[in-house]
C-alpha cells in the first residue's frame, strides 16, 4: 500500500529537483518485467527461505543462512538478468556511479587521491563519489579489478552485504537473548533491501561494516568492557574512510551508554571508545586522509523542491518497505509494547531528525533510504526478533513454520518490487 501510495502521490507532484529519478523517496524506475523469470525467481527464492528456516537455531545456523540468502538475492536479481546485477561495478557514462570518477583516481594515484581529495572534489561528477569519503572509490576500484572482473566483484560485494546477518545475530543475542538471535539474523538476511541490493549497491558493504561496529560497541557496553569499547571505537574510526554515516552509530551508542551505564563504568567506556575512534582517524591522517577536510568539501547545495511533509511521511514509509513486511510489522509491534529495547530508539530517532533537516545543514540527500539506512537494520532486528521470539515460544509445534512463513513473505515482496521496478541506481 505504501509503495502504491507514494507512486501515485509522486506521479503528479513537483519534481524532487535532483537526480535521475523523478519519484523519490523510493528510487527506482517503473519497468515491469513479469513472466517465467519472475516465477522462477520466486520459486528459487522461496526454496532458499525454507532452507534457511530449517537451519540450526544457533551460530552454526549462520553457515546455512548466509549462503541461502546469497542464492535468494541472485534469484531476485535474475528477474532483470544477472548480467545487469554487475552494473554497479561497470564504468558508465549513463549512470552516475563511482566509475564516472575512476579516471580522476587513475590519473593522480591512490596516495594523491587520499591526500588531495578536497582539492579534487570540483572535478568529480558522480554523486556517489561526491557524497562519500575517498575510500569508497578505492573500494569500487578494488572490487572491479579482482580476477574475473566485475562479476567476481559483484559476488564479493554480495557476500559482504549478506554477512550483515552476523552483527544482527550478535546484537540480538546480546540485547534480547541467544534463543532469539537466529530469527533476527534471518529477518535481516532475507529483507527486501538485502535481497535487492546485495549484488548492486556498495551501500550494503558499508552497512555490514557499520553494523559490525555497532555490534562490538553495544556488546562492550552490555559487558562493561573497555577493551571492547576501544576496539569498536577504532573500527568505527576506520569506517570513516568509506562512509560518513558512522556518525549516526557514534551518536546512537553515546545515547545508549548514557542510558545504561553509570559512574566509573561510563567514564571508562566513553574514554576507551573515543580514544579508539580518534586513534583510527589519526592513523588514517598519517596516510593522507583528512576526515574533516573531506567532509567540509562535500556539496551541501542539495535542497529539494519537495515539501517537508513529503519526506516526513516518505522516509519512515520507505524504511519500513526496505525492512520488509515481516520485520517491519514485528518491530512496530514491539515498539508499541512496554519497555522496548533502547538501542534501536537511540539510533533511529536521531536519524529521522537528521533526515528531515535541510540538506544545506546536514549534507544528506533526501531519499535513498532503502539503501543508505541498511546499516540500521541489524539494530532494528532487535525489536523484531524480540517479538518473534515471544510468538515462537507460544506457538508450540508451529515454531519452525512461523519463521519459514515470514521469510517466504519477505522473498515474495522482494520479487514483486523487482518485477515492477528497475531498482538499480
Amino acid at each position: 500500500m505504501a509503495l502504491g501510495g507514494f507512486w501515485w502521490w509522486s506521479a503528479d507532484a513537483t519534481s524532487a529537483g535532483y537526480g535521475l529519478r523523478g519519484h523519490p523517496p523510493l528510487y527506482g524506475i517503473v519497468a515491469p518485467r513479469w513472466g517465467s523469470g519472475a516465477v522462477l525467481a520466486l520459486l528459487l527464492g522461496s526454496g532458499c527461505a525454507l532452507l534457511a528456516a530449517r537451519a540450526p537455531r544457533g551460530p552454526r545456523g549462520l553457515v546455512v543462512l548466509v549462503p541461502a540468502a546469497l542464492l535468494a538475492s541472485a534469484a531476485v536479481n535474475s528477474i532483470r538478468g544477472l548480467g545487469d546485477a554487475a552494473r554497479s561495478l561497470q564504468p558508465s557514462t549513463r549512470f552516475p556511479d563511482y566509475g564516472l570518477d575512476a579516471g580522476v583516481l587513475d590519473s593522480v594515484g591512490a596516495h594523491a587521491w587520499l591526500r588531495d581529495f578536497p582539492d579534487l572534489y570540483a572535478q568529480l561528477r558522480s554523486p556517489h563519489t561526491r557524497s562519500h569519503p575517498p575510500g569508497a572509490l578505492l573500494l569500487y576500484e578494488t572490487l572491479r579489478d579482482l580476477p574475473g572482473g566485475v562479476v567476481t566483484g559483484a559476488v564479493v560485494m554480495a557476500v559482504l552485504t549478506v554477512l550483515m546477518a552476523v552483527p544482527a545475530y550478535v546484537l540480538v543475542s546480546s540485547l534480547v537473548g541467544p534463543r532469539a538471535a537466529f530469527g533476527g539474523a534471518a529477518l535481516v538476511a532475507f529483507s527486501p533491501a538485502v535481497l535487492t541490493f546485495a549484488l548492486t549497491s556498495l551501500d550494503g558493504v558499508f552497512a555490514t561494516v557499520l553494523a559490525s561496529c555497532a555490534a562490538v560497541l553495544a556488546v562492550s557496553a552490555q559487558r562493561g568492557s573497555w577493551l571492547g569499547a576501544l576496539a569498536g571505537g577504532f573500527a568505527l574510526g576506520l569506517s570513516t574512510f568509506l562512509t560518513y554515516a558512522g556518525a549516526f552509530v557514534a551518536i546512537a551508542l553515546g545515547l545508549y551508554v548514557l542510558m545504561t551505564l553509570r559512574g566509573p563504568s561510563l567514564v571508562r567506556w566513553v574514554t576507551a571508545a573515543t580514544g579508539g575512534a580518534l586513534g583510527a582517524v589519526l592513523l588514517l591522517r598519517l596516510v593522507g586522509f583528512d576526515l574533516l577536510a573531506c567532509y567540509a568539501a562535500v556539496d551541501k547545495d542539495l535542497e529539494t523542491t519537495r515539501r517537508v511533509g513529503y519526506w516526513v511521511l516518505g522516509t519512515p514509509a520507505v524504511y519500513l518497505m526496505a525492512l520488509g513486511v515481516p520485520l517491519a510489522a514485528l518491530a512496530l509491534l514491539r515498539l508499541g509494547a512496554r519497555r522496548p529495547p533502547l538501542l534501536p530508539l537511540a539510533l533511529l530517532a536521531p536519524m529521522l531528525v537528521f533526515a528531515l533537516l535541510p540538506a544545506s545543514i546536514t549534507g544528506l540527500v533526501p531519499g535513498e533510504i532503502e539503501r543508505t539506512w541498511m546499516f540500521t537494520m541489524p539494530v532494528t532486528a532487535v525489536l523484531g526478533a524480540d517479538r518473534l521470539h515471544s510468538w515462537e515460544e507460544g506457538s508450540g509445534p508451529w515454531r519452525g513454520r512461523l519463521l519459514a512463513a515470514l521469510l517466504l513473505i519477505a522473498v515474495t515482496q522482494a520479487v514483486l518490487v523487482n518485477g515492477q521496478y528497475d531498482t538499480y541506481w
